[in-house]
């Protein structure tokens, strides 16, 4: 746009050989002031940031979230949430699972009916890894915004805690868990 018949798509090459027109001349403005030399190389160098930054954090971000299971050479992207158990309130419930006992969730009872709050499971497995799966318990607090929309809050209440792979379809079970009827409040005389 800056050069007379100047393609819309540029190679490598040809970027290198217009920047230095750009950086003497500038391409924009701002009230009026051309916008080039050392504070254009600014913006520049603020632009690659974010743009390094968004392309580096994707990846990083899957990579933190999802095991890897070494033996099978495989990543654990099949994820099941669970949301049908009520919270744990049990203070030696809380500390078995902050250890890694997951041995609580089979006291765990059914969430009830319009609860604002509950217990998530996260499975994680790859029907590639036979060795293992992975299991996380989350906190859920459950709130309508000032619009309508339900939004969530969630808390971890363990990290990803690796489990035999056979586990996986037991606890897939507590998708079954129907919620208890809320108890309606008492009629008025």
């Amino acid at each position: 746009m800056l050069f007379d018949d100047a393609p819309w798509l540029l190679r490598p090459d040809q970027i290198i050989r217009i920047i230095p027109a750009i950086y003497e001349h500038g391409s924009w403005s701002f009230h009026g002031t051309a916008i080039r030399g050392i504070p254009l190389a600014r913006v520049w160098v603020i632009e690659a940031f974010i743009i390094v930054g968004v392309a580096a954090s994707q990846p990083f971000t899957f990579v933190r979230e999802t095991p890897f299971c070494e033996r099978s050479r495989c990543w654990l992207d099949e994820e099941k949430k669970i949301n049908t158990l009520e919270n744990f309130t049990d203070a030696a419930h809380f500390a078995a699972l902050k250890s890694g006992d997951i041995m609580p969730i089979v006291a765990a009872r059914p969430k009830t009916e319009g609860a604002a709050g509950f217990t998530r499971l996260i499975l994680k497995r790859s029907p590639r890894c036979t060795f293992f799966c992975t299991l996380r318990l989350q906190d859920v607090a459950v709130s309508l915004d000032p619009k309508g929309n339900v939004t969530e809050k969630t808390r971890d209440l363990t990290r990803d805690l690796i489990i035999p792979a056979s586990l996986f379809e037991l606890i897939g079970k507590f998708e079954e868990f129907t919620p208890t009827p809320a108890i309606p409040p008492p009629a008025a005389a």
